[in-house]
């Protein structure tokens, strides 16, 4: 899962509490091109519409943690789960530390969910072992 550059420097300089934060997943299209050099939130293109149960700026991650295990530490959440009452077409998952304003909420990663078009509910399943890791081995 490919993290945006600024991600790092948030993350060192303290700029993302991931237990405190309001830390949100936005669903963009196929017509978005991933550029790992975009900084915040008002740099994405491309997101869905808003309505037909998706919400402009996407959902809330929930139930936070940060747990580690054998000199390891991994960011964990429930899943996201979206319910759309009509055919929605996305392809990518943008994770983002929501600060209220879209030029100062920072972008964490995105993950190519491969072109999708649906309906009815929408389930990105987040890995037991936690969203990402950090590791001092």
């Amino acid at each position: 899962m490919p993290s945006f550059n600024n991600f790092y420097e948030q993350l060192v300089d303290a700029g993302i509490d991931w237990v405190a934060d309001d830390i949100k997943a936005a669903l963009l299209t196929t017509a978005w091109t991933p550029d790992r050099t975009a900084d915040f939130y008002d740099d994405l293109t491309n997101e869905l519409a808003n309505g037909d149960g998706y919400l402009t700026e996407g959902e809330a991650l929930t139930t936070k943690a940060v747990a580690t295990a054998a000199n390891v530490v991994y960011l964990e959440a429930d899943d996201i789960v979206w319910t759309f009452t009509a055919s929605k077409s996305f392809r990518y998952a943008v994770f983002y530390k929501d600060t209220g304003v879209a030029g100062t909420s920072p972008l964490i990663w995105y993950v190519d969910l491969g072109a999708l078009t649906l309906s009815g509910t929408y389930t990105i399943q987040l890995n037991a072992l936690g969203l990402i890791s950090f590791s001092d081995a």
